[in-house]
């Protein structure tokens, strides 16, 4: 299990908090959460099982906490997220699963490879 990422954003006068987590081999899920005023506007969920039998995937990971945190960041100050106040928010943006396909890991490798240089 890598550790994770928390982020406070302001945007638009509202105050959000996003908080990515690597849920560990036995549950092999990148999962971000956006709250807005402590209630939960916005997730988004990976799986990412397809590297657990590539032995030393680590670095894999830590690059799509990485990607998958920026991306969820970017939609929040995109104004995805924008709207009623938080207290008024009955559902959150209904859970993304995305389920990375094994028989694509260079595909995968390639995008995470673009989004690390464009970190640089």
């Amino acid at each position: 299990m890598l550790p994770g990422y928390n982020t406070n954003v302001s945007h638009q006068g509202s105050s959000y908090h996003i908080q990515t987590e690597d849920g560990g081999e036995s549950s092999p899920y990148i999962t971000t959460v956006v709250y807005r005023g402590g209630a939960i506007v916005a997730q988004k969920k990976s799986n990412y099982s397809h590297l657990l039998s590539s032995g030393n995937y680590l670095k894999e990971l830590r690059l799509m906490i990485q990607a998958q945190h920026r991306l969820v960041m970017a939609r929040l100050l995109s104004g995805e997220f924008e709207g009623s106040p938080a207290e008024e928010v009955s559902d959150p943006v209904p859970v993304e699963e995305e389920v990375f396909q094994q028989e694509k890991p260079a595909l995968d490798r390639a995008i995470m490879h673009f989004l690390n240089e464009v970190e640089e």
